[in-house]
């Protein structure tokens, strides 16, 4: 069952196997970031763990599709189902999959340049947002999966970027080296 705008109710629909539906108000709403994301992570389904499904399918007559659905809050440590850790697998790797790191990198060494010599400056964190934006449009993912992944190449500075507090984005800021532990795993929390 599906949403059809058009006449405004839910409708039945039948897909082929090995289609991904996409609420087309993903783009609407959010931006093309969402979509590309949405799309690599079902791909990450279908290379990881269709064969978990087709296992499902024979104890589960049911069982004919897999829905990501989103629901928020937070579980308890140690009450994630194999479908949780799917999930976990999925949102980890999409992100990882549309900007490898290598290429990465060497993106935003060259975007660092860029902001630098452009605003004459040698501070990171007087650059970040320029540099996390031209990333977000270079590898076409949103502007939080892009503030992330520079988190992971190594850029603490990114951590004070885009910090959007009760109704406003702060003033981009930096910590000294270290200061912070990345132990708290930031980069596993893609949306």
């Amino acid at each position: 069952e599906v949403f059809d705008a058009k006449f405004g109710k839910t409708v039945t629909k039948h897909f082929d196997a090995r289609t991904i539906v996409v609420d087309p108000q993903t783009f609407l709403l959010r931006n093309l970031g969402c979509v590309n994301n949405t799309i690599v992570h079902e791909c990450v389904h279908w290379d990881r763990h269709r064969k978990a499904f087709e296992l499902e399918r024979l104890y589960n007559a049911s069982a004919t599709q897999i829905k990501c659905i989103v629901v928020g809050g937070i579980k308890k440590e140690g009450s994630r189902s194999a479908n949780d850790w799917m999930e976990w697998q999925a949102n980890s790797l999409a992100p990882r999959i549309q900007m490898p790191l290598g290429p990465f990198k060497t993106k935003a060494q060259e975007l660092i340049r860029k902001y630098q010599k452009l605003l004459n400056t040698t501070i990171l964190v007087d650059i970040m947002e320029s540099v996390i934006d031209e990333l977000a449009l270079f590898f076409c993912v949103s502007r939080h999966a892009a503030k992330i992944r520079m988190v992971d190449a190594g850029y603490e500075e990114a951590i004070g970027a885009f910090t959007f507090i009760d109704g406003h984005y702060v003033k981009p800021h930096a910590f000294k080296k270290g200061s912070l532990p990345l132990s708290c795993n930031f980069s596993s929390h893609f949306v």
